[in-house]
């Protein structure tokens, strides 16, 4: 194996190499059936026909060259509520990257519509490996080697000096709104590094402009369907033509890119290490407290390769290696060349099969893999150092070295790692220091000690302990309700109900007032109308028109300000993929009332294991939390067998929430609901609520019932709020006896000014006429 700092000048062709997350499938082309003839890359007129049928579209694609293969929208096992159209192993499975073809035999019994009366008819569909409804097909482009497309996403941040070239280019449009929308086709120029779904960056201050897809990458091609069709999304081809090599100024702009993926929760910005860097990691991260690691993992990247591919098995495995050098279980250069040497001798093995290069080309190929990885180290270093190590030591401890203490940490050799696309690694050499993995920061040289304390510094900056005399000195600020005594603003809360008993409908007519900006239990309370997001992952579009209808809003009154999103299809929000997503689009809209309904259907995994629900709290609403506190997460939920003993699955589920109320219909009439406080960590809230639905128009009106004790239930704890005391001072201030009627009571204070909530009256009269008659001459000892 040459030496990584000997090897390739930046003008030598180069291969394409993974940028993703070492955990995507990824790897090499490799040859599948072809025809005799040589690719021409000239896209035939026929494309441009509106009547193509996905059988004529996939064979006017092979014949000019380009790979295809079938794709579905039918969801997966592994995503079962995810439109699969852009999953290129929805059909093929794992290995797709070698099926894809341009044989006519195999793309005709691909893209022709099977007999489904015969099992003969359903199983003659090559190498497709589950049987779906073929009007879910469609037609993916495999990129390949020698295709570089363009996927201009956000077509306005492409800067205008590369429009003249990209019009020249075959063009197919996905949106049938903004036309400049969608792939440009290129073959990409020798000397230039492409990944394989790169991040194309937009014109200065600008997001980013796109994608490109290359290499192991798809684009969905015409006339499949889009599965934001409903948006006007669309795909057709446009211009046709010859494939041409893109120019030297737009495989720069390409080239210069930033990879996003996910790490720890967080997004981070990936670019390939320099050279020099590679140099640098070579030279000082030379500790050694475990060498034997190296071979052992090697090995396991071998093994790995059988079964995942080349890429697949050697990019996350280099990536480990690299980290496992950095904080001194393995030596650098002697992990990178063993590790290269094993990918070199796979690469040029013919026997294996797939795309063989020969030697120089292989270690080419390795250099490119060793960048990225290296890159990626770096993103994660800058991003928390401390995880990082934390990451690694599990990693080690769990493969290799059981026995190690989880609390003594190898010699910090992170101080040699630099980061950035341009960035030469600095910092001082720790070769020389302790190798052993019992050596703490009390053995280690000056300069870790230094960096550790600077570790130290900054984590007592970002995690400042709560200063008590500050928070003490003054009484808290009272709660701010968007309905008062049942859901305080910037509040996580619970709703449960047995299903049918009405809890999106009471969640829908309560959330269409707040967009009006007043409350719905009192529309005499008004306020700023709030922005609300609505999750709506049970109802639909129909459910969700005659609702809204039936309670008397017009869309003109409450789009503004409420937002809903029916079957979002996020990953699920116990996953950092789902967390993302969502976080994005509360980024996007800046709500300040955020709904979920229902809770159940956001998550993957058992209900009854306490983990999707740690997971969904961790990822997903603790960041919420964090970044806008004033924010209300209004949650939904199913009741278990027993409505009384709340939602339904682990204890977990229950734990992180704020306020907790359960909904449930009287069994004779199912229109009179109670909403009973299950828990609350705020205080001031009611224990219970009585309500009835009522038509012409729906809505939800308090129910005192025939008891006369009032709609709304305070217990005991509850009983002295700061504004049921407030009624009650105003009274004293203004004269009134203490056993003044509610209807005198409400007119004494509104004709001083005061419009005071109706129940709020009623339950400071109940405490007046409680109170002692007489005033304490001296104030309690305790209290003094």
């Amino acid at each position: 194996m040459t030496d990584a700092r000997n090897t390739l000048d930046h003008a030598t062709p180069r291969s394409a190499a993974s940028a993703e997350d070492p955990e995507s499938t990824v790897t090499q082309p490799a040859p599948a059936s072809v025809s005799a003839a040589a690719p021409t890359y000239v896209l035939p007129e026929t494309l441009l026909s509106d009547d193509l049928t996905l059988l004529e579209a996939a064979q006017a694609l092979a014949a000019a060259g380009l790979r295809v293969l079938p794709l579905t929208s039918q969801p997966t096992a592994n995503k079962p509520g995810e439109d699969a159209s852009k999953n290129p192993g929805g059909l093929l499975g794992r290995g797709w990257q070698n099926k894809s073809t341009t044989d006519p035999e195999v793309i005709e019994k691909w893209f022709t519509e099977p007999d489904t009366t015969t099992l003969e008819g359903v199983v003659t569909q090559t190498d497709i490996y589950r049987w779906v409804p073929f009007d879910t097909l469609g037609l993916g482009v495999h990129a390949g080697p020698d295709i570089l497309i363009v996927d201009a996403d956000n077509a306005q941040n492409i800067p205008e000096r590369f429009w003249d070239e990209l019009e020249d280019a075959p063009f197919q449009s996905s949106s049938t709104i903004d036309h400049r929308r969608g792939h440009y086709y290129f073959r990409p120029r020798q000397g230039f590094h492409f990944g394989h779904t790169s991040a194309i960056p937009g014109i200065d201050g600008m997001d980013s402009a796109g994608e490109i897809r290359h290499g192991n990458a798809i684009a969905v091609s015409a006339p499949s369907k889009h599965r934001w069709a409903s948006l006007g999304r669309a795909y057709r081809w446009k211009r046709v033509g010859t494939i041409p090599e893109m120019s030297e100024e737009l495989a720069q702009w390409l080239e210069s890119r930033i990879d996003k993926v996910a790490w720890n929760g967080t997004v981070i910005e990936v670019s390939e290490a320099t050279l020099d860097s590679i140099t640098y990691f070579r030279e000082n991260c030379t500790n050694a407290s475990h060498p034997e690691i190296i071979d052992d993992h090697v090995g396991f990247m071998r093994q790995k390769s059988d079964t995942k591919g080349l890429h697949n098995a050697w990019l996350p495995g280099l990536i480990s290696l690299i980290e496992m050098a950095l904080f001194g279980y393995v030596n650098a250069a002697d992990a990178i060349d063993a590790a290269g040497d094993a990918f070199v001798a796979l690469r040029t093995d013919d026997t294996r099969g797939g795309n063989v290069k020969d030697q120089d080309g292989a270690e080419r190929e390795y250099i490119d893999q060793l960048k990225w990885a290296l890159g990626k180290a770096q993103a994660k270093y800058a991003t928390h150092l401390e995880m990082l190590r934390y990451d690694t030591e599990k990693y080690v401890r769990k493969h290799y070295v059981t026995e190690l203490p989880m609390t003594s940490l190898p010699p910090l050799q992170a101080s040699v790692l630099g980061v950035g696309t341009d960035a030469v690694m600095s910092g001082i050499g720790v070769g020389d220091s302790p190798g052993s993995e019992l050596a703490t920061t009390s053995s280690a040289a000056p300069a870790e000690m230094e960096a550790r304390q600077l570790l130290i510094d900054a984590a007592l900056a970002r995690f400042p302990t709560v200063d008590l005399d500050v928070l003490m000195s003054d009484p808290p600020e009272p709660l701010v309700w968007l309905e008062e005594g049942i859901i305080a603003r910037g509040s996580y809360v619970g709703l449960t109900a047995a299903a049918k008993a009405g809890k999106s409908i009471l969640t829908y007519w309560m959330a269409g007032h707040w967009a009006m900006g007043r409350s719905a239990i009192d529309p005499m309370i008004t306020f700023e109308p709030p922005t609300i997001l609505y999750l709506d992952f049970e109802n639909g579009d129909r459910w969700m028109h005659s609702t809204l209808t039936k309670m008397g809003f017009a869309s003109k009154d409450i789009s503004e300000h409420l937002k809903i999103l029916s079957y979002p299809d996020f990953h699920p929000l116990n996953t950092r993929e789902g967390a993302q997503e969502l976080h994005a689009l509360i980024e996007g809209i800046n709500p300040d009332v955020i709904v979920i309904d229902t809770i159940s259907r956001t998550v993957d995994g058992d209900e009854n294991d306490s983990k999707p629900w740690s997971d969904l709290y961790r990822l997903t609403i603790m960041p919420i939390r964090k970044a806008y506190p004033d924010a209300t997460i209004i949650r939904l939920d199913h009741t278990g067998k027993d409505p009384k003993q709340g939602a339904r699955g682990s204890s977990q589920k229950m734990s992180d929430i704020d306020t907790h109320w359960v909904l449930t219909a009287e069994a004779g009439n199912r229109n009179n609901l109670t909403l009973d406080l299950e828990r609350s960590r705020l205080g001031e809230h009611a224990e219970s609520v009585q309500l009835r639905r009522v038509d012409s128009p729906l809505r939800h009106e308090l129910n005192a019932g025939k008891s006369g004790t009032g709609a709304i239930a305070w217990g005991p704890i509850h009983a002295v709020s700061s504004e049921v005391e407030a009624v009650n001072i105003a009274l004293d201030e203004l004269d009134a006896p203490d056993d003044i009627s509610n209807a005198k009571a409400k007119a004494l204070l509104k004709a001083h000014g005061q419009n005071v909530n109706s129940e709020k009256v009623r339950q400071a009269l109940v405490l007046r006429k409680e109170r002692p008659k007489t005033v304490p001459d001296e104030m309690p000892k305790a209290l003094e």
